[in-house]
């Protein structure tokens, strides 16, 4: 759902069920100030409802610079805050007793990452570079404590794991990084920690929330609903049984042999001996892997075939601003193909390293790649700079680059892919 930029009185906004409330918002405000909830100060609220249910916001405050919350889910809660109210910028998860799960952290001289209680990783700045490409590798100088993958391993289990949830949440209740750039950093974290971590999303969640977002949801989905199809329930489980399909409705007699011409007879289960027809081969995809749309994410988004869950790049859906082929529409409120999230999918932190001897060893540049791309994730896409990172301009795709970083005043950051 887009938010207008131009408010300048109270306005109610309501979307399938959630209400939505802007409080005197001006002409320069890009996300809203206020939430329906409670109101305790101004831009806070509190028991936001998200339309899942277990899930709602206990608090939330929001401003162009600043998004602070709780986020409870069957009953366990997440606090988050991504604060770029000054020049540095701040995004951090923790229980509500304030035990630390995950931050990023930027001062003058560089970029704090910590893991649980165990880990903390810090990368100086490096210099500062007005063109793309001019250093290929990251800046000297980090240093880390503490075994990175076991504090991984140590929070998968803590409230952390709601992390995917929460960026869902913040996109239904119109939070989406397109309406609301404050959200980018945290909706795009939630991405590396899911695919870090092996989070997964209920389907019928992710199906319901981009629904919202795309403003054709009519209700929200009960508790361990049967997965809508229109399939009558006697076929369900059976259309695809031996790979074959059903040219008739099924019913208490069936066409038994001789079959008509391309059809076969079952052998076993509760249609044995019924004459169906054998389901037609699904073609493979186009594989346009090897042409210029599939080389950047702005050639990608102006391809439209490109944004299709078949991967006709080969490239596991880079760009779709979701893990995979999954769209998560509320990244950037939609489910095209964006040059910055093109530019964030590509990159690449893996534990492990193939010796090509038959097996692998633990890469020693984990901590140091995995704290800089927490970095480049919660500062870039943090920025209040001119031009949106969702939009597919050369603009977003340039400063968007990880070996680029940010243009003049911001550092340059070097994750390898």
């Amino acid at each position: 759902m887009k938010l207008q930029k131009s408010i300048t009185s109270t306005l109610a906004l309501t979307l399938v069920g959630l209400p939505l409330v802007l409080v005197g918002c001006s002409a320069s405000d890009t996300s809203p100030t206020g939430l329906a909830g409670s109101s305790n100060s101004a831009g806070a609220t509190s028991a936001v409802d998200t339309g899942v249910p277990g899930e709602q916001f206990a608090a939330l405050d929001v401003s162009p610079s600043r998004l602070k919350g709780v986020f409870t889910k069957d009953d366990e809660a997440l606090a988050f805050d991504v604060d770029h109210r000054s020049a540095n910028a701040v995004l951090r998860f923790s229980t509500v007793d304030g035990e630390l799960l995950y931050s990023v952290v930027e001062d003058e001289s560089g970029y704090e990452l910590r893991v649980g209680a165990d880990f903390r990783g810090y990368m100086p700045k490096g210099e500062e570079h007005a063109a793309p490409n001019a250093r290929t590798s990251s800046p000297s100088g980090f240093e880390s404590k503490g075994d990175l993958h076991a504090a991984f391993e140590q929070i998968k289990g803590s409230a952390l794991r709601h992390v995917t949830s929460l960026a869902a949440a913040l996109g239904r209740v119109g939070l989406d990084g397109g309406s609301s750039p404050t959200t980018l950093s945290l909706h795009l974290i939630a991405q590396q920690l899911t695919q870090e971590l092996g989070f997964q999303l209920d389907p019928g969640v992710l199906e319901f929330t981009n629904e919202i977002i795309a403003g054709r949801a009519t209700k929200a989905p009960a508790e361990h609903d049967a997965p809508a199809t229109s399939t009558p329930p006697e076929q369900q489980g059976l259309l695809h049984a031996e790979g074959l399909v059903f040219t008739t409705p099924v019913s208490t007699s069936c066409r038994k042999a001789p079959c008509l011409a391309g059809q076969t007879v079952v052998s076993s289960g509760p249609l044995a001996g019924c004459c169906i027809t054998p389901a037609a081969p699904v073609p493979d995809p186009p594989n346009y892997s090897g042409t210029a749309a599939c080389h950047s994410g702005v050639g990608r988004e102006q391809f439209p075939q490109l944004n299709s869950p078949l991967d006709p790049c080969r490239d596991s859906c880079l760009g779709m601003c979701g893990p995979g082929c999954d769209p998560w529409t509320w990244v950037c409120g939609d489910t095209g193909v964006h040059a910055a999230c093109w530019n964030h999918d590509r990159v690449s932190c893996p534990y492990w390293i193939d010796t090509g001897w038959g097996f692998s060893v633990p890469n020693v540049d984990y901590p140091r790649c995995e704290t800089e791309y927490g970095a480049y994730t919660a500062v870039i896409f943090g920025e209040t700079v001119p031009g949106a990172f969702c939009g597919n301009t050369a603009w977003a795709d340039a400063v968007s680059l990880p070996w680029w970083g940010l243009p003049a005043a911001r550092a340059s950051f070097f994750v390898s892919y």
